[in-house]
């Protein structure tokens, strides 16, 4: 939700989105929300032809499902990838289709990786709290055994954006 309220703010309108369908799991369930909900608050169109499911959550296959966004949607000029790991495959297949990151196309990733800061142009994503998140995960896996409760038990924890030199403005963009 932040990214794509970022990116929308930093002038992008045809936001691509490439991670796992909704159904493999709740974690890209949320993502694709969250990416729906940022579009309908400020007012840009959901198109689905943005939007390319690639579950093997590698970079070879987010390398392809990039090239099949580019080709189904030449004018995409911002994609969010479902993790970093997917983003340095949509970065490669960006340079191999001759697009200007970000001048052309703003690319953010999700999990704040190490590598986000060697690849070019540097990797934005979104840093999840990792220490609070197992925190978080040890408290309820005592409390369950504690009370003999094993039900599914869900938290949302915030977020940070971190920007970096795949997302800028976009070149012309008046505000």
């Amino acid at each position: 939700h932040k990214a794509v309220r970022k990116l929308i703010a930093l002038g992008r309108r045809r936001i691509g989105c490439i991670m796992p369908q909704e159904d493999v799991d709740h974690v890209w369930q949320d993502r694709l929300n969250g990416y729906r909900k940022a579009l309908k608050e400020t007012r840009v169109p959901y198109d689905p032809s943005l939007i390319v499911y690639e579950n093997a959550v590698g970079m070879k296959e987010a390398e392809l499902a990039t090239l099949q966004l580019l080709q189904r949607r030449p004018d995409t000029d911002a994609i969010l990838f479902g993790c970093d790991h997917q983003a340095y495959g949509g970065l490669k297949a960006l340079q191999r289709a001759g697009k200007q990151v970000p001048q052309q196309v703003a690319v953010i990733g999700f999990d704040d990786m190490p590598y986000d800061l060697i690849v070019q142009p540097p990797l934005s994503s979104v840093r999840q709290p990792i220490r609070k998140m197992a925190e978080t995960g040890l408290r309820f896996l005592f409390e369950s055994i504690e009370k003999g409760d094993y039900s599914h038990r869900a938290t949302v924890l915030d977020t940070e954006l971190i920007l970096r030199g795949s997302c800028l403005e976009k070149p012309g963009k008046t505000s």
